[in-house]
């Protein structure tokens, strides 16, 4: 009896999680004409303050060098103007929007390994990226219709993962993903803790190939902005 009760709770603890993403699942937002697919999500990163014993005298045999990311890799949408001639009278008119990459900033400190045998060193607070939520479940996510997945847009999907350093190679005349692209597009999104598996927006915004609703925004008001210049003249 009693083995039968051991066994009733360990399925019932592991029955707990499925059902907690069950749920997750019945009340995930689908919006109308969006497709949806399930990706394996990975670990969620965040920084977090940590205490730790800094070398005051920098780089010895008695500290360990830890680096630290200081400011993330980000992309933003730059409004430039156009290197093209533009007859336009309107100055808006010969603008376009450019993303620009912005490199990961670091920082460099000595961690004494025995504050003990080693008394050169203070006590600082260090933002230190870690894990701050676990991954490793499956969960619905917005993707990239199959009929959005055309041999144009395949093409740009080689061209921003060979720009983010995953090298592949041009794909056939037909701009069917092939399984050399499909593991580049994996080993990008593991390395860069994306949903993993599927043409997720999270990615495709990653690689430049989609705008955000901030941006969506702007162009939309720089639009209206236009229109409203055009009926003064």
């Amino acid at each position: 009896m009693k083995k039968l009760s051991f066994i009733f709770l360990l399925s019932l603890l592991f029955s707990i999680p499925n059902y907690a993403q069950r749920e997750a699942d019945l009340h995930l937002e689908r919006k109308p004409g969006s497709c949806y697919a399930k990706c394996l999500m990975p670990d969620k990163l965040g920084f977090v303050e940590k205490k730790l014993p800094v070398s005051t005298k920098g780089d010895s045999s008695e500290a360990e060098e830890l680096i630290v990311q200081v400011a993330p890799a980000t992309s933003k949408w730059v409004k430039k103007k156009s290197d093209r001639p533009c007859s336009s009278y309107g100055p808006e008119d010969c603008m376009v929007w450019c993303l620009i990459e912005e490199p990961a900033q670091f920082d460099t400190f000595y961690v004494v390994k025995d504050t003990v045998a080693n008394p050169n060193f203070e006590w600082l607070t260090i933002k230190v990226q870690d894990v701050v939520e676990k991954g490793g479940y499956w969960a619905w996510q917005e993707v990239v219709c199959g009929s959005d997945v055309t041999p144009k847009f395949v093409k740009k999907l080689v061209a921003g993962l060979n720009l983010k350093g995953y090298p592949v190679s041009p794909v056939g005349k037909d701009g069917r993903i092939n399984k050399e692209l499909k593991s580049a597009l994996v080993k990008y999104q593991k390395a860069n803790y994306l949903p993993i598996g599927s043409l997720d927006f999270a990615t495709m915004r990653s690689l430049g190939m989609m705008k955000s609703a901030k941006q969506k925004r702007k162009e939309r008001k720089a639009r209206r902005r236009r229109r409203k210049k055009r009926k003064l003249f």
